[in-house]
């Protein structure tokens, strides 16, 4: 007992020093692959669960639409039709934050989707890329231009 009373002070000067440990932060980079998503709802007749519904949908589809510009490709019509495919598209998902204030629910998440899936329903190029005897050559597949390939030697 006496010896944890000769340690108190140590141990009171050490808190106020080093402080209470910080509250968990949202993560200031993202995983390769992940993409943030937030999403806002009102509480309709007090029913938060449907609002929190409506919420995450917004941020999965916000998400979405950042992984969609990520891929480069497409048509406005293909990207309007993204959010109808959204469930075969979404691989996993974290809700980071999510809470009510006046009258809204508020969340945000990262998400992972199925790229390769997400590059054929936009008819985005697919690149290959191998080395040859004059230099280096680039296979690109696919695309809006049609299922045919363009082969470009590059001068190393």
């Amino acid at each position: 007992m006496t010896s944890l009373l000769r340690c108190a002070p140590a141990l009171l000067s050490a808190a106020l020093l080093y402080g209470a440990p910080a509250a968990a932060e949202q993560p200031t980079t993202l995983p390769l692959g992940s993409f943030l998503g937030e999403g806002v709802a009102r509480i309709v007749g007090g029913n938060v669960v449907s609002a929190r519904r409506r919420a995450l949908l917004r941020a999965q589809q916000v998400a979405l639409g950042k992984a969609a510009g990520s891929v480069k490709g497409g048509t406005p019509e293909k990207l309007r039709s993204l959010p109808a495919h959204l469930p075969r598209l979404l691989r996993t998902y974290r809700v980071l934050s999510e809470g009510r204030e006046a009258g809204r629910y508020q969340l945000s998440l990262t998400a992972r989707f199925d790229l390769p899936t997400l590059r054929k329903l936009l008819g985005a190029p697919r690149v290959a890329v191998a080395p040859s005897a004059g230099g280096v050559t680039v296979a690109l597949y696919g695309g809006a231009s049609g299922d045919g390939r363009a082969l470009l030697p590059l001068l190393r």
